[in-house]
């Protein structure tokens, strides 16, 4: 199975190129805002140097959110259109899931244990979820929320595990309370996880798919521009094929 990943709800951007079960090759972006220009380019030459095209996929794995809301629009209308067309299906992995497997994969020693994951919201909020990490795997065991500062940091335990990129906003509430861990996204571990759900069969309608902001967000104006960008991205690849 060909399963492309691809994060693009946080700073970093992510893409990851799964084959037969195993990561054979991932490109990690840190420079911010630069998302949109580096996609596709990108995703080319990952298929380009192991001889595949946009049509040898089986399923692109995409981080639904939440996260950036930019970020979140930029990586599904790029998978929207990398699909169009073809007899590619997509699956959607939750970002915060993404993440604490990746704290898992990092942390085995430790396990099993509890965590927050915390990635930024707006005006002193934050996105959360309470996990559970052991031998068998990862479990939510609170709900995402989007939620104040200062309200989750009074209510989580001391020393607790926090990873994401909100947590530094955690540790200046209540300061060397918690354990903070420093994870990045991965799009390895959202293209793994994509791959479990592709063979249960979990499939996403790629017309209605939107990504999990947290919040109601309105786009303006978007429904004149989809369709073009939507074109744009899948003949810019085909075309290199």
């Amino acid at each position: 199975m060909n399963i492309l990943g691809i994060d693009t709800a946080t700073s970093i951007l992510t893409i990851a190129l799964r084959v037969d079960g195993e990561t054979v090759e991932q490109k990690v972006f840190r420079q911010t805002r630069n998302h949109d220009s580096l996609l596709t380019p990108t995703v080319r030459d990952l298929l380009t140097s192991r001889g595949l095209q946009v049509r040898d996929l089986d399923t692109v794995a995409i981080s639904i959110g939440p996260g950036s809301f930019t970020g979140l629009r930029i990586g599904l209308s790029f998978v929207k259109g990398l699909v169009f067309g073809l007899d590619v299906k997509v699956v959607a992995v939750p970002t915060l899931e993404a993440l604490a497997c990746a704290v898992r994969n990092e942390r085995r020693a430790s396990l099993p244990f509890e965590c927050a994951i915390v990635l930024p919201g707006r005006r002193g909020e934050v996105f959360w979820g309470k996990f559970k990490l052991s031998d068998n795997g990862v479990e939510q065991v609170q709900k995402t929320e989007l939620v104040p500062v200062q309200d989750l940091a009074s209510q989580l335990p001391e020393t607790f595990v926090i990873a994401g990129e909100g947590a530094s906003e955690l540790d200046n509430a209540r300061r060397n309370y918690f354990t903070l861990y420093s994870i990045e996204a991965s799009a390895a571990v959202v293209a793994e996880l994509g791959e479990a759900r592709a063979r249960n069969g979990e499939y996403e309608d790629i017309a209605s798919l939107e990504p999990f902001y947290g919040k109601e967000f309105l786009v303006k104006d978007a429904g004149g521009r989809l369709p073009k960008v939507l074109r744009d991205a899948s003949s810019q690849l085909e075309s290199k094929d």
